[in-house]
């Protein structure tokens, strides 16, 4: 069982970490929609077909923006 609030900081741990990694994406000038960040933190696995359907970005402009961030070395 865990800690009463243990949840809540795991949450408010994990809008930090997103709130970073789209500073990050500001800072390197890195275009793109900040959905892409949000959709990467809620589907670490995913394809860009999945990303095309749940962002309504284009799964060709979807597969650049995952390279983009690959070849940025913020995903693996």
């Amino acid at each position: 069982m865990s800690r009463p609030g243990e949840t809540k900081d795991t949450l408010f741990a994990v809008m930090e970490q997103i709130q970073q990694f789209k500073q990050e994406l500001r800072t390197r000038q890195i275009r793109m929609p900040l959905e892409v960040a949000e959709f990467v933190f809620a589907h670490p696995v995913a394809t860009p077909v999945q990303m095309g359907r749940e962002t309504g970005i284009h799964y060709k402009t979807a597969s650049r923006y995952l390279v983009q961030l690959a070849a940025e070395g913020l995903l693996e």
